[in-house]
């Protein structure tokens, strides 16, 4: 089998002995790939890949061309372009901010001897100090006050600027988003207040948009990725180096084969 091409992307799968077996495997049993797929779409919406379609309102699609330089609601192309992104933020932030949650509930259940336990204290310690949580109580007790902090956080105000932030990002990063006025306040309310100004009409500034969509970057930043990070690891366990096999070909049909996949991709067998 020979290495797919697209215009913009070589996949070389048969750099990869695995891969390559895994790809003919797929193909005699009728179905397809990923790779498959892309070339299929080729070439991609000229509107779409440059962000100036608009799919917004019932009035649409909108797409701006030399014809057509404004959507019928009278969006130019840089607010199109803006408000298509900070639906994506939204989007994106919405996700990681509801595995923080959900992570954090299920630190909460571990302080109260729930079905989860705290396998890393000594974490849990450094975060409690990191979030201002005065030290002498019992793992369970601070397991408790950090993930009940978390999850306030993720629920309080837009009007009330995150703890979090202030207390994980570098000072002179929150001294420039506070100058910018992007430092965020609760997620969820964020992402509600991003969300209407995606509304038709309901704003139409373009910098004030990508402003917003920075805001929120910033509160998944901390409230979402970092928080996740922190919470799994005092949940599971830090991570550590170690060696072992990975890649496709030690799937085994005996056993059960888990996939990381998205941040960590490989295979490990169990």
């Amino acid at each position: 089998m020979q290495n797919r091409k697209s215009d913009t992307v070589d996949f070389g799968l048969c750099d990869d002995p695995a891969l390559c077996s895994l790809d003919a495997a797929v193909h005699e049993a009728g179905m397809t790939t990923v790779f498959d797929r892309y070339e299929s779409q080729q070439p991609q919406c000229k509107q779409g890949l440059t962000g100036t379609c608009c799919t917004l309102c019932a009035n649409g699609p909108c797409r701006i061309t030399a014809k057509s330089p404004a959507g019928v609601c009278g969006s130019s192309p840089d607010l199109i372009v803006s408000r298509n992104l900070l639906q994506k933020a939204a989007i994106g932030t919405a996700g990681n901010t509801y595995h923080a949650e959900n992570a954090a509930r299920a630190l909460l259940a571990a302080g109260s001897g729930g079905a989860f336990n705290v396998r890393d204290a000594s974490r849990l310690a450094a975060l409690a100090a990191t979030l201002g949580i005065s030290a002498g109580r019992s793992t369970a007790g601070l397991a408790q006050e950090v993930a009940s902090l978390i999850i306030h956080e993720i629920n309080k105000p837009d009007n009330e600027e995150m703890v979090l932030v202030e207390a994980l990002a570098p000072a002179r990063r929150v001294a420039a988003w506070r100058q910018l006025g992007v430092m965020p306040g609760g997620v969820n309310a964020e992402i509600r207040t991003a969300l209407v100004k995606c509304m038709t009409n309901v704003n139409n500034d373009p910098v004030d948009l990508l402003l917003t969509a920075m805001k929120l970057s910033i509160a998944n930043a901390y409230a979402g990725l970092h928080a996740i990070n922190r919470l799994q690891d005092i949940l599971m366990g830090g991570a550590g180096i170690g060696g072992n096999s990975t890649n496709l070909g030690m799937l085994d049909p005996a056993t059960v084969n888990i996939s990381l996949t998205a941040i960590s991709r490989c295979w490990r067998r169990w």
